[in-house]
């Protein structure tokens, strides 16, 4: 989670994406073990819990596996994944420097989605 918001008894987890949109697998598997976790742990009954997606733009075509329903803890009132626009500046006038970003890549730092290993660009 990129960030945990905790009060009371709210728990509101966000997932953010400045750069890429969400792919179902992805989604999917986070959304399984947090369904997990909510399941096996029963201090987490008690609490109103909230996962909330979050980019420059909003992702479209993210779909449940196996037609599935999206648990009702990340759904909007549309039915739709609970989803925050996610504003992002322009630092290119500062110091002529641009955006730095967090990419997937191979072991020689090429892109790649199915890297095990992480790169500053």
């Amino acid at each position: 989670m990129d960030l945990v918001v905790a009060f009371d008894k709210t728990l509101i987890l966000i997932e953010a994406k400045g750069v890429a949109s969400w792919g179902n697998r992805q989604l999917n598997d986070k959304v399984d073990r947090l369904e997990d976790i909510l399941e096996k742990h029963s201090l987490m009954r008690d609490l109103e819990f909230r996962f909330i997606l979050m980019s420059p733009n909003q992702s479209t075509g993210i779909k449940r596996d196996n037609d599935e329903t999206w648990p009702s803890w990340m759904l909007n009132k549309n039915g739709n994944p609970l989803w925050l626009k996610l504003k992002m500046g322009d630092l290119s006038s500062i110091n002529g420097n641009d955006f730095l970003k967090v990419v997937r890549c191979n072991e020689s730092g090429n892109d790649d989605k199915e890297g095990k290993s992480w790169v500053i660009k």
